[in-house]
């Protein structure tokens, strides 16, 4: 299925979990997203976002331009961007975990990958593109070694329904 995540095609109250698994960044209205992912969580399901965000930003913008050439994106969220924003639409914020350091290594591996696997990406893309591709790696190796890019994720949940009178639970 295809939908706009600023317009889900999912009744109210339809799921116990929502994942936003590196999709952000491709979304204009984050707030917006995110609105309608907590209409379709029923009371006290989950939202978990993991997403690459922006740690800083560098003097030179060419690397985004380059990078957005490669793979287009509306925009890294800022780090701790998406937990305010799970706020500001009234999702409690269960957690925001920094993985950047534990992911750095797998980009950098994964680029390692792709310069030894050149052949095969040829096969796979076409020569045009591959070259385009293995044209831009130097810099986006540039931009991951400047550390401009992290990794979060942020855990959030629909508020539970209170019944009148009742007396909310305590988890241990």
């Amino acid at each position: 299925m295809v939908a706009d995540a600023e317009h889900l095609p999912f009744p109210d109250d339809s799921f116990d979990a929502v994942l936003l698994f590196e999709s952000m960044c491709h979304m204009k209205d984050k707030r917006g997203a995110l609105s309608e992912a907590k209409r379709c969580l029923r009371a006290g399901g989950s939202l978990i976002i993991a997403e690459t965000v922006e740690l800083a930003v560098p003097e030179n913008q060419a690397w985004r331009a380059r990078f957005e050439e490669v793979l287009p994106l509306t925009c890294f969220p800022a780090a701790g961007q998406l937990a305010g924003l799970c706020s500001d639409v009234g999702l409690d914020v269960k957690g925001a975990i920094d993985l950047t350091r534990e992911t750095s290594l797998t980009y950098a591996r994964g680029l390692a990958e792709a310069l030894t696997r050149r052949a095969e990406v040829e096969q796979f893309l076409g020569e045009e593109a591959c070259n385009e591709i293995y044209d831009e790696l130097p810099e986006l190796v540039e931009v991951l070694n400047a550390e401009y890019l992290g990794y979060e994720v942020v855990i959030g949940a629909k508020p539970a329904i209170q019944r009148a009178g009742a007396a909310p639970k305590t988890i241990l």
